[in-house]
């Protein structure tokens, strides 16, 4: 099975732009999107077991099939993989991460068709997940297809700023001065900022897509 070589990507002069200086930020956050050494693997057994247990729901057995897809990836048996996130979908087709796997799975071969299906059904369950957009933005990017890599990874920082950024300090400012109340209103603040930033982002990223043509 033909792994793809990462190495043979020429650079276009777009990275001396802020559009390269984007693209740029979004491969570096990468490495903790692309990777699963951080998942603990677990074993056929394991798998065996919890599906043999009429206590366990769906996507309980759909945890365990996860983290044993993950154990193959780090083993680079692919197409194990590839056939246990199957079979967590089957179990729990919410399972937006099993997806992301796959389709990042199908980019290391070069199946970018594949994968752009893979993403579409993550990002139907989970439009707003900034991963999920940083995966997408480097498929893009393995594609050479500059443009819509740097819109996915600008949609990847402002969906974790505004996870943390944009929620974390309104909530605590909130909830100090006026308690339950200003933890609810700290937060809208910080989805309202956040949102006008996209907006704005969005607004900035399509004139210069244009002005290109």
């Amino acid at each position: 099975m033909r792994m793809l070589d990462r190495g043979v990507i020429s650079m276009p002069p777009i990275f001396r732009s802020r559009t390269g200086a984007c693209i740029a930020l979004g491969l570096t956050l990468l490495s903790g999107c692309q990777s699963t050494l951080g998942h603990k693997p677990a074993g056929s057994e394991d798998v065996a077991h919890f599906e043999g247990d009429n206590h366990l729901n769906g996507a309980q057995v759909a945890d365990v099939q996860v983290a044993l897809g993950h154990g193959f990836e780090n083993r680079g048996e692919i197409e194990q993989a590839q056939a246990t996130y199957t079979k967590a979908i089957e179990k729990d087709p919410n399972r937006s991460d099993a997806y992301v796997r796959l389709a990042v799975l199908h980019d290391q071969q070069g199946q970018f068709g594949e994968s752009a299906k893979m993403y579409e059904k993550a990002f139907q369950l989970q439009p707003k997940d900034a991963d999920t957009w940083n995966n997408h933005g480097y498929s893009l990017y393995l594609q050479q297809r500059w443009d819509e890599a740097e819109r996915c990874f600008r949609r990847a920082l402002l969906n974790w700023g505004r996870a943390t950024l944009g929620t974390v300090p309104f909530v605590i400012w909130g909830g100090k001065l006026y308690g339950a109340e200003g933890v609810l209103a700290g937060n809208m603040v910080g989805g309202v900022a956040f949102g006008l930033i996209a907006i704005f982002a969005g607004y900035r990223s399509d004139r210069a897509s244009w002005g290109k043509r």
